[in-house]
């Protein structure tokens, strides 16, 4: 019961730790948009982030991902 207390905190930790910098990441990408190109940053980013997504899988891991 310990154990699953600590692994569970340290969890909620890491939870926290990933939120906030995943906000900080978001802000410090939309401060440098500009009205005019805030709607097509938005596709691009995720389409790099997906295209990372593949290449990592491919040539890092090199298994097939089941779903």
């Amino acid at each position: 019961m310990i154990l699953a207390a600590v692994i569970g905190f340290i969890s909620g930790i890491i939870a926290f730790l990933i939120k906030g910098a995943v906000h900080l990441i978001q802000l410090m990408l939309k401060s440098s948009f500009f009205e005019y190109t805030q709607n097509y940053l938005y596709i691009i980013f995720p389409a790099i982030g997906i295209l990372l997504t593949v290449l990592f899988i491919k040539y890092i891991i090199r298994k097939k991902v089941d779903q």
